[in-house]
């Protein structure tokens, strides 16, 4: 057992930190793919303005996935990411703030930055990984890259769950999406 994870040890510096920023991203996203819904009804929205108000991030995904794949065809891929942790954790928080301030303008463009955002790090990772991890490890940063998701919604899961039964007077979902926004 020990053997197969032995592997992982011989990922490329660059790589490590690609994953790792992934993960972090990926546990904001988590964060609030279990608690925005939420945090929403209890603001006063009705469902169906919620799902109006997240499908603009997915849409923002389905605008700039293709293109931007286009784009980085043969360019340094690189500042995407620096991009993309800046923008996703930034956007989260407008997107608290603009909710509970009722602020609908910011509600829309805070969630379209958030999936361009999102979508600079998800795109770009598999060809940053094909150009700069070597054949002996590309499967292992390949398979480590697309288990962050997984990987974050449990870890998201399991503090949700921890932090509302010690204090949920003050753990609420606000307070934890904020939490991992600015992680």
């Amino acid at each position: 057992m020990l053997k197969v994870f032995s592997s992982y040890k011989k990922l490329e510096k660059p790589i490590v930190n690609l994953i790792l920023a992934e993960c972090f991203i990926q546990l904001i996203n988590s964060a609030f793919m279990l608690a925005l819904l939420v945090y929403m009804e209890n603001q006063g929205y009705e469902d169906h303005v919620s799902a109006h108000f997240q499908k603009y991030r997915f849409l923002s995904v389905l605008a700039l996935a293709i293109p931007l794949g286009i784009y980085i065809k043969g360019r340094r891929i690189k500042p995407l990411f620096y991009l993309s942790t800046v923008l996703v954790p930034i956007s989260a928080l407008l997107i608290i703030y603009s909710i509970e301030y009722r602020i609908y303008w910011l509600i829309y463009l805070s969630h379209i930055l958030w999936g361009a955002g999102f979508v600079f790090i998800q795109v770009t990772a598999l060809p940053f990984i094909l150009r700069n991890a070597s054949p002996q490890t590309q499967t292992e940063a390949i398979s480590l890259s697309h288990g962050t998701w997984s990987a974050a919604g449990v870890v998201t899961g399991l503090a949700f769950f921890l932090l509302q039964k010690t204090m949920p007077e003050w753990f609420d979902e606000k307070r934890v999406m904020q939490i991992f926004a600015v992680l």
